[in-house]
């Protein structure tokens, strides 16, 4: 009880300090708008526009046994996130600032550079971890139980990164009209709207899945992170447009950290440091700790479009080559063992995996039917790792790679996704609406590289429990009401992600897909006052069946499929001026 109360002491005066804060930002740029440069010149344009937000966050609901306990049992790799806070304490308590900058001479040349940072009150200090067997049950070892690693601290707690940063110019050859880009941006081909993992973007972009677990229902244009490349649209005649980029750096997704409110897994990426193994027969605990990753290499992804337009319908081809953005597991038992340690046994190490060289061919079709707007887009993957038997154990050794030589299964999958933008007129239960949905359909065709499961696979095997198609849904509809009291709109978002049916060999964790027959449902309240101060409320709630992502059987363990986020309810509150 000391414990909870000291850190329901902290999150009280956290939240206090950085409300007054945020408050008082915001209220000295209360008066301010978006700068302009007046040079003097019709030809040149400048803008600089700063947005500040806060953001607060409550858990609404206690652990879930299913989901995460403190035992030396099957959920000891997927608990810390859970563990960490408790029923009502603060999961966010955040200021972040935006800043852009765009310069335009003529309308045809240009450049633009936007910054982001943020700050969480709730990552440096202590969380709710009762450090159960002394804290041995926690993944890292570098801070005491009750406090959040350092890799954590950092991505969660306090950043500053650079997001857009290129250089833009048009030039009109003969009747066509040729743009160009270099530097570091995000682009996307294609229709996806929320399942772009499951489309032709997947190809473009690595993904921000804390932003996609922290804000259910985010666009999948909102995930998309910038990556440096060069790109070039032709637009040959109306009807006809080619395109094409090619990137020069390779960029992996963007996971929350180990311990992190949203974590699905201890030893992923920022703050992971060991995966537990279980008892070492003494006392203690068998680990592995975290090396080195296999990255993809910086070149040999790029990829190109053609569009034709005739009457209302807008066709599309694509192909390309890209670098998987979501990582696989090594285990290497006996490799670098470091035998005795203070918790247990150290037998070996793990590292996270990035698959190389695959290849995407699609095609899509979009059109407008009256207030509607209607895409399908279908593609097809050759070397696509798939979801592999053992999940955090896939044990493999020196020999094995992320090209020729993976220990995952490798195959070949085929991908459709339907999706819609309406837009409604008014009527007695609200004066606009909108609703933007999409359904997306994966499909395992054949492997490629290794085989399916058997109780003598050992190499390669794909997860017993994935099945050959899966399908999901994902859809914001969105009221809305004008003038509500003098210079005040809101809207009301309900947002739900379902999981239809199956349990995806290629969307298998994390924001990819919602759990078969689980998701989230999410209900918000949004006001735009004077078209200057946005805030917002937000309520989301979790369903389905309760898991940790992790199913361990007698062989070995695989993905459960299920809800792993089923007992993280949580409750958000925002205000934002841009000036």
């Amino acid at each position: 009880m000391r414990k909870q109360s000291k850190q329901a002491r902290f999150a009280r005066r956290a939240f206090h300090h950085a409300i007054a804060g945020a408050l008082g930002v915001l209220m000295i740029t209360g008066a301010a708008q978006a700068f302009t440069f007046d040079v003097g010149n019709p030809d040149v344009k400048m803008s600089w526009d700063n947005t500040f937000k806060y953001s607060a966050g409550w858990r609404v609901r206690g652990v879930d046994s299913k989901v995460a306990d403190n035992s030396l049992g099957p959920q000891i790799n997927t608990n810390d996130g859970d563990m960490n806070f408790d029923k009502g304490s603060m999961i966010t308590n955040r200021l972040d600032w935006l800043s852009e900058f765009d310069f335009r001479y003529q309308n045809k040349i240009g450049f633009r550079v936007s910054a982001a940072a943020w700050y969480d009150d709730v990552y440096h200090h202590g969380n709710d971890n009762d450090g159960a067997l002394g804290g041995a049950l926690v993944n890292y070892k570098s801070v005491k139980y009750d406090k959040f690693p350092e890799g954590t601290r950092d991505l969660h707690g306090r950043k500053a990164e650079f997001r857009d940063a290129f250089v833009y110019g048009t030039f009109e050859p003969g009747d066509m009209s040729v743009n160009v880009k270099a530097g570091q941006f995000t682009q996307l081909m294609g229709e996806s709207l929320f399942f772009g993992y499951n489309g032709i973007a997947a190809a473009q972009t690595p993904l921000d899945l804390v932003r996609a677990l922290s804000v259910p229902n985010s666009q999948f244009k909102e995930i998309a992170m910038p990556v440096k490349q060069i790109s070039t649209v032709v637009q040959i005649n109306p009807q006809v447009s080619f395109g094409a980029y090619y990137q020069f750096e390779f960029k992996k997704s963007r996971i929350p950290g180990a311990g992190s409110y949203f974590s699905f897994a201890d030893f992923a990426d920022s703050g992971g440091q060991n995966i537990l193994l279980g008892p070492d027969g003494a006392g203690g605990i068998l680990s592995v700790h975290r090396t080195k990753d296999i990255e993809a290499d910086d070149s040999g992804q790029g990829g190109m479009q053609v569009k034709y337009k005739t009457g209302d319908y807008e066709f599309g081809l694509y192909a390309a080559q890209f670098h998987d953005k979501m990582p696989q597991f090594y285990v290497r038992a006996g490799h670098d063992a470091r035998g005795p340690i203070a918790t247990g046994v150290d037998v070996g190490d793990y590292m996270m995996v990035y698959a190389e060289k695959i290849k995407t061919f699609g095609a899509s079709v979009s059109t407008l039917v009256g207030e509607t707007s209607l895409s399908a887009e279908l593609s097809w993957r050759k070397d696509m790792p798939l979801v592999a038997r053992g999940v955090t154990a896939v044990w493999a050794n020196a020999n094995h790679n992320n090209s020729g030589n993976p220990a995952y299964p490798v195959g070949e999958t085929l991908h459709f996704n339907l999706s819609t933008i309406t837009v409604f007129g008014a009527t007695p239960l609200w004066e606009g609406a909108s609703l933007v949905a999409e359904l997306a359909y994966n499909q395992r065709l054949k492997m490629t590289k290794g085989q399916k499961y058997s109780p003598t696979c050992t190499d390669r095997c794909l997860d017993p429990l994935a099945t050959k198609s899966a399908t999901a849904i994902q859809f914001v509809f969105q009221p809305e009401y004008f003038q509500v009291l003098p210079g005040l709109d809101l809207q009301v978002p309900i947002g739900v992600g379902y999981g239809i049916d199956g349990r995806s060999s290629v969307a298998g964790v994390a924001a990819l897909m919602p759990p078969e027959h689980g998701g989230n449902i999410s209900i918000g309240l949004k006001g735009e006052y004077m078209k200057t101060w946005q805030m917002g409320f937000n309520y989301t709630h979790y369903f389905g069946d309760a898991s940790s992502v992790i199913r361990y059987n007698a062989d070995a363990p695989t993905l459960s499929y299920k809800n792993f986020h089923r007992d993280r309810d949580f409750v958000t509150l925002s205000i934002q001026r841009t000036f």
